[in-house]
Formats: C-alpha cells, structure tokens, sequence
C-alpha cells in the first residue's frame, strides 16, 4: 500500500518446523498485527491495518501460533487516524526529500 519494506522474521528450518514436513512446506506469509480482519470494517479501520508498520512477513509456524492465542484488542478510531497521520507524514517528508535530491 504505501511501499514501504515490511519487517521479516523468517522461518527457522533449524526449530524443527512441523509445517517444513508438509507437501508445501514452511515459507512466510504476512500477519497483520491487528486481528481479526472481521472487525476492521470501516476505511479508516482497512488503511490503518494495511499500514506497513502493521504488517510482518512471518513465517507460517509462527503465524499460526500467533492466531491460536487472543486477538488484539481493536485500537480506538483516534489511536488509528493519528497512526495514519503519522505515516502519511513521513511518506510526505521522504517524497519531498526525494525531489530535493533530483533537482
């Protein structure tokens, strides 16, 4: 969404990793820090969950690990809009910095 580099953790075929033995074994995927998707359903909630800063390239194991205990608890609307705010500050910034380098 914003092109920005998400974080990575990947897999760690040393661990032991049960889902390395299936047909299509272990590889990454990305989790959004914020879940379930379910209840993110207004376009404030979906760009704040899109947010690079919310997303991580994980590895399967890990993921499912993750999705077996509780959810976060849903950000208030506020917490959410500044989170973008914020983003959409420093993109401004880095494509402003950006021009000032080519001219």
């Amino acid at each position: 969404m914003n092109g920005e580099a998400l974080e990575r953790i990947p897999c760690d075929y040393a661990a032991g990793c049960p889902v390395a033995k299936t047909k299509g074994g272990c590889g990454e995927d990305t989790h959004h820090r914020f879940w379930p998707a379910s209840i993110y359903k207004t376009l404030i909630d979906v760009i704040f969950r899109e947010l690079s800063s919310n997303k991580v390239e994980i590895c399967r194991r890990l993921h499912e690990e993750i999705h077996d205990g509780d959810p976060p608890e849903k950000p208030s609307r506020k917490f959410m809009v500044r989170a973008i705010n914020r983003t959409n500050q420093k993109r401004r910034k880095m494509m402003r910095a950006t021009a000032e380098q080519r001219r």
